[in-house]
């Protein structure tokens, strides 16, 4: 059970030694490990995608997104389970998981605000250059 009251010591979040084992540890590492496999899966679908594409920028910036949480998650984890002095403190971890909520948050309004609007500009460009002529 998740102590509230402790995320909002301050001596708590910036103890400069915590321990290196502490229970979520393999769940956090899974959750990273499948945001590297997901980044693996995007680059592969953003790769055969055509460049001018929205879907491309999309799946690019989801790519883009996974790979640097779950590299710079591995490692803040990999510092907690060596306990490195200040480089595994509880408050870096924490704000590594708001960025991760935050960049998700871009992602979500982007797919729902920006994305239909390119998509549409897509298939007008698209329409356009079906009937206007081509140079040889």
């Amino acid at each position: 059970m998740i102590n509230f009251k402790q995320l909002i010591d301050f001596r708590y979040l910036f103890y400069p030694y915590p321990s290196g084992n502490f229970k979520y540890l393999i769940p956090l590492s899974i959750f990273f490990l499948l945001l590297f496999i997901s980044a693996w899966i995007f680059l592969i679908l953003s790769k055969r995608i055509s460049k001018k594409h929205p879907k491309k920028k999309f799946f690019q910036k989801i790519k883009d997104m996974a790979f640097t949480i779950s590299i710079g998650g591995f490692f803040l984890l990999f510092f907690r389970y060596e306990e490195i002095a200040f480089l595994s403190i509880r408050f870096l971890l924490l704000v590594w998981l708001l960025l991760f909520i935050g960049w998700v948050g871009k992602l979500i309004f982007y797919y729902f605000k920006t994305y239909p609007k390119e998509l549409e500009e897509f298939k007008i460009k698209l329409q356009k250059e079906k009937y206007l002529k081509r140079r040889k």
